[in-house]
């Protein structure tokens, strides 16, 4: 109790391999990143409950206490190289929102259609950041350019419903973003955005490329196994934090034994 959260996360933060000289770390001069989120069970003491209970429409369920872990990986090294957590009842995007300040500039996020909404992209444009992700449902946008068969670049706005969290920090405005159409491994049909305008990038490359986004299910399914942290054990907050830094730094050191091994 009496080692300071600071410490904590300053060793977090050292864990992590900088500027790993690895192939599959980059791509295309990016700096590959995925990102997603995850449960994770409590302790149900009262500090922990007072912070981390889980309702149904307001009201208090009698289940564990849970929180949201909102992780960033590197393809590659497979480091943890962020992360933030919060109580289920949180966005998962406000808390991804706030994790863009932790990336370099010429990043490049891979993220599943959660993410696909207009704050973000913005916000990460401005940071220097590049996205891919896929898109479920249609928006409206108007062609600037049509590159190929199935290969557009497109203008979207500003959505008329946006969240009320981010009206003040994103101005609205238009981004251009390119659109390209795609194919499963199943035969199914599906629509990829990202941020890059690049057209020496061709368009399957972008498709496989996404198809390697399915490492984060599987890191974080690992992290929470091989650590043990599908339930942290500590009774307070503020040591359930600790005891979560320290766990995903050791995760960490030795993804960095596995890095200089090779």
């Amino acid at each position: 109790e009496r080692l300071p959260l600071e410490l904590v996360n300053d060793l977090f933060q050292n864990s992590r391999i900088e500027q790993a000289k690895n192939n599959y770390t980059h791509w295309n001069g990016f700096r590959v990143f995925s990102g997603d989120g995850t449960y994770i069970q409590m302790q149900d003491s009262q500090s922990i409950r007072e912070k981390y209970e889980v309702k149904h429409k307001g009201i208090a369920s009698e289940g564990y206490p849970q929180g949201l872990l909102e992780v960033i990986l590197e393809r590659g090294t497979g480091q943890v190289y962020s992360y933030k957590v919060s109580n289920r009842h949180t966005s998962e995007l406000s808390l991804f929102y706030d994790m863009l300040d932790d990336l370099p500039p010429k990043s490049l996020l891979l993220l599943d259609d959660l993410y696909h909404c207009f704050e973000i992209i913005s916000k990460a444009k401005r940071f220097g950041i590049e996205i891919v992700v896929p898109a479920k449902s249609e928006r409206n946008y108007e062609l600037i350019e049509k590159l190929t068969e199935g290969d557009e670049i497109i203008k979207i706005k500003t959505p008329k419903n946006r969240f009320k969290w981010l009206e003040k920090n994103e101005k609205a405005g238009n981004i251009l973003v390119r659109r390209i159409q795609c194919k499963s491994p199943e035969g199914d049909d599906y629509i990829l955005f990202t941020t890059i305008l690049g057209k020496t990038i061709k368009k399957d490359d972008f498709q496989l490329l996404y198809l390697t986004r399915w490492d984060i299910e599987i890191g974080i399914r690992e992290i929470k196994t091989v650590m043990d942290i599908n339930v942290l054990r500590s009774k307070t907050p503020e040591m359930a934090l600790k005891e979560l830094s320290i766990s995903l730094s050791t995760y960490n050191l030795i993804r960095r034994l596995i890095y200089t091994s090779i």
